[in-house]
């Protein structure tokens, strides 16, 4: 559902993001009804999405890789080490965000300058659980839950694209 709110919110504003999602699970499942629900009531159509495994060619091919929770983003570092300064946690990257303001535009900084600045004020560290910016899985609550998480996915997807992307 991260990626179909960022998805969401880049394609109103007309942004140059691509946005997609993999996770650690096998893939080839269907989304949650829960998580199809929570969308449709924005009539975002995920019905026919498929979920996918996040490989090494994924991540080393990624300008930004945003996971929920430590245990998440501890592996995608570990699959591609190169990339630990492109991995974030969602919560965490709009945390920084609103610590670090809008990329500077017109002095020419680039998204993936932003990012390297945004590495640097990190507060985390991967070989330890951070709590405080993880996001748990929804499996198995009830469909209001969904419904809030999507809430809160918007919350960080406006902070973080209005950061990479300004005005």
């Amino acid at each position: 559902m991260a990626a179909a709110v960022l998805s969401y919110y880049a394609h109103h504003r007309d942004l140059p993001v691509a946005v997609a999602s993999a996770g650690a699970m096998n893939g080839g499942k269907l989304v949650h009804q829960h998580t199809r629900s929570a969308m449709a009531e924005w009539n975002v159509d995920i019905s026919s999405k498929v979920s996918r495994t996040l490989t090494p060619q994924l991540i080393g091919g990624a300008h930004l890789i945003i996971g929920m929770e430590t245990r998440h983003a501890r592996r995608s570092v570990g699959e591609h080490p190169p990339s630990a300064s492109r991995i974030f946690l969602f919560k965490e990257l709009a945390a920084i965000s609103e610590r670090l303001g809008p990329r500077l535009v017109g002095a020419g900084q680039t998204p993936q300058a932003w990012l390297r600045a945004a590495h640097g004020l990190r507060t985390q560290d991967y070989t330890q659980d951070h709590t405080a910016f993880e996001i748990p899985d929804p499996i198995g609550e009830p469909e209001p839950v969904y419904t809030a998480l999507r809430e809160e996915f918007s919350d960080y997807s406006e902070k973080i694209l209005n950061a990479l992307f300004p005005g």
